[in-house]
């Protein structure tokens, strides 16, 4: 016999139900089964709304097929699809094939100016704040064993790319107060658009305050 808890998250709607019959969740709902037999649930996004993937006992964006003993948490993810919103919206992902790295900012040549000149606009990009941070959360998390478990929770809103050790990528926008979980067997590569206040937890253990920091492509842990 087991307990499956569905929620669902995001900022979207959705339903999940589930194959045998006795499943039909919303926002979220407990599901008691008298066997062992699997269970196969299947995620169908409302309108307005796209299905991002799950969390928890499964992973990727197909059908979660279900089996065992005891409690077991699923998590629906949903966003809403709305009109690009350059404050909260990511970058187009670039193409990868290996596992990235913490970036690190190369100036671009300004073209010739024909009137007075002026000073460059100041930005937030400070590589050497990021590797400070860097070294810094690896004092923290210099011990911890695989598997990982990544929590992210944000106090206003801001968008998180996280890419697994098996290639996928889930992104999404998250509204303030949002949290969310990934688990792994091998390092994540992170990436958010504003980590002013967030809080980042890598295995139960709190990270560095990340305030000023860029996070683009930073993979925790760093084997």
């Amino acid at each position: 016999m087991f307990t499956l808890v569905v929620t669902r998250g995001g900022d979207g709607a959705g339903t999940v139900v589930s194959n045998p019959t006795g499943i039909q969740c919303g926002n979220g709902c407990v599901f008691s089964s008298p066997t062992n037999s699997p269970l196969s649930l299947a995620a169908t996004p409302a309108p307005g709304s796209r299905f991002e993937g799950w969390a928890g006992a499964c992973s990727g964006r197909g059908r979660c097929t279900l089996s065992g003993s005891g409690p077991i948490a699923v998590i629906a993810r949903f966003s809403q699809v709305t009109a690009n919103d350059s404050s909260v919206n990511p970058p187009a992902p670039m193409p990868q094939t290996q596992m990235p790295v913490v970036s690190s900012a190369i100036a671009t040549p300004t073209p010739a100016a024909t009137g007075p000149r002026t000073a460059p606009a100041p930005t937030n990009t400070n590589p050497m704040t990021t590797r400070s941070w860097m070294s810094a959360v690896q004092n923290v998390i210099a011990d911890i064993k695989s598997p990982y478990k990544l929590v992210v929770s944000v106090p206003k809103k801001t968008w998180v790319r996280i890419r697994m050790d098996n290639g996928q990528t889930y992104e999404e926008k998250l509204g303030a107060g949002a949290v969310r979980m990934w688990v792994t067997d091998r390092p994540f590569a992170i990436s958010m658009g504003n980590a002013g206040g967030a809080r980042i937890e890598l295995n139960g253990r709190p990270l560095p305050p990340a305030d000023g920091v860029e996070i683009s492509n930073v993979v925790l842990p760093q084997e």
